[in-house]
């Protein structure tokens, strides 16, 4: 079997058919193939066999030499039908040699490079002594290549030339992190070949290094996003020694939503503790805020916290305020994670309000201007959570003095940003 590897249109290397005689024999022609490419950027943009001559430019090079004429005892093997001299060398052979293909599939050239493809290739078997072709694949498809000699109805060389297209479907190209996306490769047209390998690769965007998803013969693979950011992902399929690969897609890995973080396991569970601890600390002089930041790590998709800290206790003639919090926001595992580690995520931040149970004053409840400032603050940009009351009564949102202080609570969003952006 005999194949090569090319680029797309624009940028297509012109691949050489195997050198040998054209002559064909009395029993079925020997059928050859030869595989092209479709798809940019292949792992190797030519990759001859020792069968195919290399022509040092652009396109391989098929030697095309005359018909070899045989004596008339041929051992089943059939000649050129020509006149002979009584040394036994041909006088003259009647006819023309004659190579057919589909222009829509490959295109076929004089030149290594450049030129204009041939619309026919004619030449009088008398007086030809071969000359270098080059053939290009041009569109996904197959087609058949026929050498033929117009004096000899059963003198011909059949090669197969099938085109290959290699795509990669990616099932969305949005995903949070966590998230499975399933990418799966396409190769068509197959016509009877088979793919060895498949090596779904990704890197980030702009960069020039691909790392290994999956590398094996399944078509499809189950990726899971565990580094935020902006990626390129790419297929290749190794099909009869040819590598083919397809067109990238640009894909993003996004950080959880405040609906998702919260949903997240453990994290309610926390926040409900931490409400808890407020209320017991809470005495008739005295209470206090208490906070920290919420975690992603990605080796395991576990939600955690981090630099949980306890603000001063406070008067209950003075506000209460969160202000052991660390700023800026704390650093990543992983600073610059690439595509294939796993770090640890500063996601989300949480604090609590006190109760008015032992104050002479109410207040209004949920998140205040000051929480609202600090998740959108360019150093911490994160959505952030506050466990305060519900509003009583019914559409004050406050809560009046010594409100008691088993009384309904809720969590509240604090928003912009509703997840950390995307770097």
């Amino acid at each position: 079997m005999i194949n090569v590897s090319s680029h797309s249109p624009g940028h297509v290397k012109r691949t050489a058919l195997p050198k040998r005689a054209f002559c064909g024999q009395t029993r079925a022609p020997r059928v050859r193939r030869i595989v092209f490419v479709e798809g940019e950027n292949p792992l190797r943009p030519f990759s001859p066999l020792a069968a195919l001559q290399p022509s040092g430019g652009g396109r391989p090079r098929l030697q095309a030499r005359p018909f070899t004429p045989f004596p008339d005892s041929c051992h089943g093997a059939c000649g050129i039908k020509a006149t002979r001299r009584a040394s036994g060398r041909p006088l003259a052979a009647p006819g023309s040699v004659v190579l057919t293909w589909d222009s829509s599939v490959v295109n076929m050239y004089t030149e290594p490079t450049g030129g204009i493809a041939l619309e026919q290739f004619i030449k009088p078997f008398s007086g030809f002594n071969g000359t270098n072709l080059y053939v290009e694949g041009i569109a996904p498809g197959s087609n058949t290549l026929s050498w033929s000699y117009s004096g000899q109805s059963d003198c011909v060389d059949v090669i197969k030339a099938t085109v290959l297209k290699v795509e990669l479907d990616v099932e969305n190209t949005l995903r949070t992190l966590m998230e499975t996306n399933t990418l799966t490769a396409m190769v068509t047209p197959l016509n009877g070949l088979s793919v060895s390998e498949y090596t779904f690769e990704i890197k980030r965007d702009g960069s020039p290094t691909w790392y290994s998803l999956y590398q094996g013969p399944q078509l499809s693979f189950e990726a899971v996003a565990k580094v935020a950011g902006q990626f390129d992902l790419r297929v290749s399929a190794s099909v009869a020694g040819v590598t083919c690969v397809s067109q990238e897609k640009d894909v993003e890995a996004q950080f959880p939503g405040d609906s998702d973080i919260l949903a997240g396991q453990g994290v309610h569970s926390r926040m409900d503790q931490a409400w808890a601890n407020t209320k017991n600390a809470t005495t008739p002089t005295s209470r206090r805020e208490e906070g920290y930041y919420i975690t992603l790590d990605t080796s395991s998709g576990s939600y955690g916290i981090t630099v949980h800290t306890i603000a001063p206790s406070v008067a209950n003639n003075q506000g209460a305020s969160w202000n052991t919090a660390t700023f800026p926001r704390p650093p990543d595992s992983i600073v610059n994670p690439a595509p294939l580690e796993q770090p640890t995520y500063i996601i989300g931040w949480f604090h609590t309000h006190t109760p008015t149970t032992y104050r002479s004053v109410g207040r209004g409840v949920g998140p205040s201007g000051a929480d609202s400032g600090w998740s959108a603050n360019a150093s911490i940009n994160i959505p952030g959570y506050a466990y305060d009351y519900t509003e009583s009564p019914a559409g004050s949102g406050s809560i009046p003095a010594a409100h008691p202080i088993n009384s309904a609570a809720q969590i509240y969003t604090i928003t912009p940003p509703i997840r950390r952006p995307t770097p």
